[in-house]
This record gives structure tokens, C-alpha cells and sequence, in this order.
């Protein structure tokens, strides 16, 4: 029961410090992707790190690429975008 209740406490914590829960969540992730590319063939491997790799990228920094996010076109707003 104790350690139920400290489990539950730290995970408490953690959830708290968003940062931190990011960390966590992104390294039990390549660790996951790494399991799975050691069950792959090279050629599927490769395939399927390029593409964890775009995914991971797209996801974790959408703000660096303007030309990506809605209504702009290269960091300037895009009168055919626009909803109005």
C-alpha cells in the first residue's frame, strides 16, 4: 500500500512539470524504436528510422518552420490561407 501511494505521489510530480514528463516519454519512445528496428531487416530499418526521425521532427518543433503553420507562406501571412 505504501508504495502504491508513493508511486502515485511522484507520478503526481511528474505530471506537474510538463518538461520533464516530455523528457521522459521521448526517451521511452526511442527506446521502444530501438527495439523495434533490431527486430527489422537493415532495409526496413533504415526506412523506418527516416521516418521516425520525420515524424519526431515535425512534431517536436513545429514553431521553427513558419512556412508549415496555417495561414503563412515563408513566415508572411497568405491572403489565400486566410479564412475570411
Amino acid at each position: 500500500m505504501l508504495g502504491l501511494v508513493i508511486s502515485q505521489s511522484l507520478a503526481g510530480r511528474w505530471a506537474t512539470h510538463v518538461a520533464r514528463l516530455r523528457l521522459v516519454v521521448g526517451m521511452l519512445l526511442n527506446v521502444a524504436g530501438l527495439l523495434l528496428l533490431s527486430t527489422l531487416g537493415a532495409g526496413a530499418g533504415t526506412v523506418a528510422l527516416t521516418v521516425y526521425f520525420a515524424v519526431r521532427e515535425a512534431l517536436t518543433t513545429p514553431s521553427s518552420t513558419p512556412w508549415l503553420r496555417p495561414g503563412t507562406c515563408d513566415g508572411h501571412p497568405n491572403e489565400l490561407a486566410s479564412p475570411h
